[in-house]
């Protein structure tokens, strides 16, 4: 680890962050395409969406009575 821990701010990590890309230290990061990450973000659209309408459902269905 380049960063040591307990007090840091954001002027320490930039500097050591400027430090390490002045000596070609950081490495390259791949973030994907961008059509990977907007299909990612659909999916768990989807699924927040239907974990919600499943809850609603639930909250709001009536319970079946019976007649005695």
């Amino acid at each position: 680890m380049y960063l040591k821990q307990g007090s840091k701010s954001d002027r320490i990590d930039a500097r050591k962050l400027a430090e390490l890309l002045y000596s070609n230290m950081l490495r390259p990061v791949y973030h994907g395409e961008h059509g990977v990450r907007s299909l990612k973000e659909l999916a768990r659209s989807y699924l927040t969406i239907t974990k919600d309408q499943a809850r609603v459902m639930k909250a709001t269905a009536t319970p079946n009575l019976r007649k005695t």
